[in-house]
């Protein structure tokens, strides 16, 4: 599970039982600005796959609409793979790549989302399963999806968007 403090009386500390073995999923997202609109991916490891198809449905809206994309990216490790390489050039016209600093966390908007949703939704619980656990996640990122004012206010919260475009004018 993922480990958070937590209040408790004293003398009365909370557990948390563990599985042993951590499970994971794997979660690429974009989180569009100002709107606070959600896409996002799952699937049971990170690789470049659903990253790629997070790209295709960015790339798609972009030809739809007219609209450029500008997308803010860090130096994980499925962003920089000859599949997803070829994703950007496929949507070169589309869709324009900011690429973070290395160890920016602190000005990625979407490990801001990340860490909040863990906390908010996913704290100090244990699920019975990884499809239970799958199925909540599913859940909450929907009911997130439905509304986005509750993401743009995750981000408006945060002073990354000044540094973001300072980042953007000394690119």
């Amino acid at each position: 599970p993922h480990l958070r403090c937590v209040w408790a009386p004293k003398g009365d500390p909370r557990e948390v039982p563990t599985p042993g073995k951590n499970l994971k999923i794997a979660i690429t997202g974009a989180i569009q600005y100002p709107t606070g609109e959600l896409r996002y991916e799952i699937s049971p490891r990170c690789t470049t796959a659903p990253f790629c198809l997070l790209l295709e449905q960015l790339g798609s809206r972009a030809r739809r609409t007219g609209r450029r994309i500008l997308l803010v990216l860090d130096n994980g490790r499925a962003h920089k793979t000859a599949a997803a390489q070829a994703m950007f050039e496929k949507y070169a016209n589309d869709i324009e790549v900011i690429w973070l600093p290395t160890y920016s966390s602190q000005i990625n908007w979407i490990e801001r989302f990340w860490r909040t949703f863990k906390d908010t939704f996913l704290a100090n619980i244990l699920y019975d399963s990884i499809e239970t656990f799958e199925a909540v996640v599913r859940e909450k990122l929907e009911l997130l999806r439905q509304r986005p004012t509750a993401v743009k206010q995750l981000l408006v919260r945060s002073n990354s968007i000044k540094r973001l475009h300072r980042l953007r004018r000394s690119a």
